[in-house]
């Protein structure tokens, strides 16, 4: 019963960065679809003002969490896992025992 309590809790730093790319491509797409419908609103200034600073932002927003999953994903690729062996030589070992 005291096993249950030993474990460890689950790392999900990769689910989450791949999530966090997901939603950044969604944004950084929605911030180029703005910045392009800007095109249409050639005659009023009000709009273009606010077409190219919302698309700008969008796209500002899609590129920060790139960068922050690209963060969280360099962190997880430093921790070795531990059903994954160290090296060749050490997996050579346990396969011959």
């Amino acid at each position: 019963m005291s096993d249950s309590f030993d474990k460890q809790p689950d790392d999900h730093s990769d689910r989450d960065a791949a999530s966090l790319r997901v939603l950044a491509l969604f944004f950084v797409i929605l911030g180029g679809l703005v910045l392009v419908g800007t095109l249409w609103s050639d005659d009023n200034l009000r709009a273009i003002v606010v077409n190219m600073g919302s698309g700008t932002i969008l796209v500002a927003v899609g590129f920060g969490m790139f960068a922050v999953a690209r963060r969280i994903s360099g962190r997880t690729g430093e921790q070795s896992h531990p059903h994954q062996p160290a090296s060749a030589d050490e997996d050579e070992i346990t396969n011959h025992k």
